[in-house]
């Protein structure tokens, strides 16, 4: 097992749920302004 390679792989994984969790915020900031008002 290269452990190099699998801090590579591990930071591109986190890099993408990174992306995917701030996608989520930007969709949701909108809905949760209109709620609140």
């Amino acid at each position: 097992m290269d452990l190099i390679r699998f801090e590579i792989d591990l930071t591109k994984s986190i890099t993408r749920l990174e992306e995917r969790f701030t996608g989520l915020v930007i969709l949701s900031l909108p809905l949760a302004i209109a709620l609140l008002l």
